[in-house]
């Protein structure tokens, strides 16, 4: 499948899976708590930070909109011991400016041994009038010994095309190692932005056992729908502990065709916290309307 892409601004959210504080989740493979912040009706974009309880690290993060608006979408999840920061913006030609509310949910995971948090390198993706312009790509990878067990990752002032856990074969990514080892992060400029994203990738790693101990989920659905699901279920005895996903037009020409996009609007857990959904929309498309896939790349441990 060709890998042309067009730019996707992100929102990602969660359904609220347990009361506002903290809900846990039991399998064989361990314990993940969720910590929920509730954020009020405001103007513009906003970051909001969830604290995991004492004992745990945040291994990722995610974020509810409500309502569903057009135009807001996730730059920034950043996990840092028991913190997440999620930062969502709003695209600066929405007109009128919309009124939202947000809720971040930070996903913990008792502290592991050896947890180190990696980055890759910060780039700068160019702005652009037109949208043509492919984004820039940060890995960050853990080093020898570690095995990845969290995902994070920034495209500030633009938008997160990608955002991929990397190892064991994971689906677009061309990687064949044997451990989940890294993050791949896909960011872009904003259409007629006056300044560059900053484009950054983030991995959160522990050390690695006798076996492999994190996988991935992945599914996809690819068809030319205004709006979409795509479900993807953990292998048994795995938890979701960070949601990944890749957003692309396989067909598009970006040399020679309008600038288009798609927009991830929810990600939304069972109760196991083993299934997740992502729901994404396409706008700004060509007539008729291209194709355009949502994979859902979840990492499981």
């Amino acid at each position: 499948m060709s890998r042309a892409r067009v730019a996707a601004t992100v929102a990602a959210a969660v359904l609220v899976l347990a009361a506002v504080g903290v809900g846990t989740a039991d399998a064989a493979a361990g314990t993940i708590t969720t910590v929920q912040v509730v954020g009020g009706n405001a103007v513009g974009n906003r970051s909001i930070t969830a604290t995991c309880p004492a004992g745990t690290i945040a291994v990722g993060g995610e974020l509810t909109v409500r309502p569903a608006t057009y135009g807001v979408h996730l730059t920034r999840v950043w996990p840092a011991g028991r913190n997440v920061t999620v930062t969502a913006e709003v695209l600066p030609d929405v007109a009128p400016a919309p009124i939202w509310a947000a809720t971040v949910f930070a996903r913990c995971k008792t502290t592991p041994a050896g947890v180190v948090y990696v980055n890759g390198a910060a780039e700068f993706a160019a702005r652009t009038d037109d949208g043509r312009r492919y984004g820039k790509l940060s890995s960050a990878l853990c080093p020898n010994g570690k095995e990845l067990i969290g995902i994070g990752g920034r495209a500030q002032g633009g938008f997160l095309d990608e955002l991929q856990p990397l190892g064991r074969n994971a689906p677009y990514t061309n990687d064949s190692a044997p451990l989940m080892h890294g993050v791949r992060l896909l960011g872009r400029a904003l259409p007629g932005a006056v300044v560059s994203a900053i484009v950054q990738a983030r991995a959160v790693c522990a050390t690695a056992g006798t076996a492999a101990v994190s996988t991935f989920a992945f599914a996809e659905t690819l068809n030319t729908a205004t709006a979409k699901t795509t479900t993807a279920t953990c292998p048994a005895g795995k938890q979701v502990h960070s949601a990944g996903w890749v957003l692309f037009y396989p067909n598009h020409s970006a040399d020679n065709a309008p600038f288009s996009f798609a927009v991830v609007t929810g990600a939304f857990g069972a109760s196991d916290f083993a299934t997740f959904r992502l729901t994404a929309s396409r706008h700004r498309d060509t007539v008729p309307a291209e194709t355009w896939d949502l994979a859902a790349e979840f990492l499981c441990a």
